[in-house]
């Protein structure tokens, strides 16, 4: 006799082994080394503008930097920077950066397509 939460646990089980089969793991592991190589760029120059010795570190201010180069109004920079900022030490972890990844790639490509557009209506 199968329980109802059997049941549930049988179809999430199947679902996860039908993603992960279809998954592509080398594209996921060219888009993480593409992730790092931003986050490192961002951490280098925090470092070289701030004269930090600690290597990949990126603080919320070279970020809001980043963001608002990026076209965020001051209000997203806020909220963004707030929620990354590590137990309030002023730094962004790279799991933490992850989550925003797609915010900062339209960001680049924002930069990237009209690096003279200073409009603040994103």
């Amino acid at each position: 006799v199968h329980t109802p939460h059997y049941t549930q646990c049988a179809l999430f089980r199947d679902m996860v082994k039908r993603l992960i089969n279809d998954m592509d793991f080398k594209a996921l592991e060219v888009k993480m080394k593409k992730c790092k190589e931003l986050f490192y760029l961002l951490a280098n120059s925090t470092n070289a503008n701030s004269g930090r010795d600690e290597e990949g570190v990126v603080t919320t201010e070279s970020l809001a930097v980043e963001l608002q180069a990026g076209g965020l109004t001051a209000e997203h920079v806020d909220y963004v920077t707030q929620h990354l900022n590590y137990e309030g030490k002023g730094i962004v972890e790279f799991l933490d950066y992850l989550t925003y990844v797609p915010l900062f790639v339209e960001i680049h490509d924002s930069i990237y397509g009209n690096p003279l557009d200073f409009s603040r209506t994103k």
